[in-house]
């Protein structure tokens, strides 16, 4: 006589997991079940008295885990919309504070955005390893830059206000191109049209 529990090893211990029955879900049994170890039924998966000796199906073990998830997260809608309203608040002030520092220290205001917006991408470039973004940082940081040391001179060359104003039209010009090539491949996206190009 064999021995049906050859080669069987003892899984660790762990107490069984009781799933309460005020699931609202369709389709669910309203029996609670108890699990035990390895996904294994104690009580009420439809076989009473084989306890350990009956596996849960990979289905009924999904339907066990979505009734686990919403016994987790029962009660918590208003914790939920009590977030989105605090949100919503300190965005409202944030906006606030901004208009208002804005009006009375301009100058703090537009040295403080002009370095978060130059600075920002750099961190988050080098922390993903977008390194053809970083090279093309690089190289308008350092166009710019140029172009700010000759306006700044003192006595300015005559080309130099020409030269500053090709720039950042150029720059103004590209922006323009690249966000309505963005837009356009956005749209198209959501109609669809990227399927025809696979």
């Amino acid at each position: 006589m064999t021995d049906s529990n050859a080669g069987w090893e003892p899984e660790p211990k762990s107490a069984p997991i009781e799933v309460s029955e005020d699931s609202s879900e369709p389709g669910f049994s309203t029996v609670p079940l108890i699990v035990g170890p390895g996904g294994r039924c104690i009580r009420g998966c439809g076989v009473e008295g084989k306890g350990d000796a009956l596996r849960l199906s990979t289905e009924e073990q999904r339907k066990l885990q979505h009734q686990k998830m919403h016994a987790q997260h029962h009660g918590h809608e208003s914790m939920r919309m009590e977030m989105v309203l605090i949100l919503i608040a300190t965005l409202v002030v944030a906006q606030i504070v901004l208009v208002k520092w804005k009006q009375r220290h301009c100058r703090s205001y537009n040295l403080v955005t002009l370095l978060q917006m130059w600075v920002v991408p750099l961190y988050f470039t080098i922390k993903l390893y977008w390194w053809r973004f970083l090279s093309m940082w690089g190289t308008l940081s350092v166009s710019t830059s140029y172009i700010i040391v000759r306006a700044t001179r003192k006595p300015l060359s005559g080309r130099t206000p020409w030269l500053v104003y090709k720039w950042f039209l150029l720059i103004y010009k590209l922006s323009y191109a690249i966000g309505i090539v963005g837009y356009l491949a956005i749209m198209l996206t959501v109609f669809g049209f990227n399927l025809f190009f696979q």
